[in-house]
């Protein structure tokens, strides 16, 4: 399912942009999962170099991250996927919790 969503630019105008909300598959959650954990390098090196926007959006994408990892646990049937999100979930919880504690 895609929606609809107006977006302000800069120059004050907006515009529609199509978001899709389809449901990820496994396979792009767990590359998804993996990069936020490779990056935390990075913030912390944007950090240091005051990069406050890189930092923002990572953020932004591990709150999304764990909404989609949560929406497919409610979705999912077989019993060792479910245990294999409900392992990612918290382990996401514990990276979420220290990035907010650090940044």
């Amino acid at each position: 399912m895609v929606k609809t969503k107006r977006m302000r630019n800069l120059h004050g105008k907006t515009k529609k942009i199509r978001i899709d909300v389809r449901a990820a598959t496994m396979q792009g959650l767990s590359k998804w999962y993996v990069h936020v954990f490779e990056e935390l390098g990075w913030m912390v090196l944007a950090q240091n170099k005051g990069y406050t926007d890189k930092i923002k959006t990572y953020k932004n994408s591990l709150e999304r991250l764990k909404t989609q990892l949560e929406h497919k646990l409610v979705r999912l049937h077989e019993r060792d996927r479910k245990e294999d999100v409900q392992i990612m979930l918290n382990n996401l919880d514990v990276l979420i919790h220290h990035v907010d504690k650090d940044f």
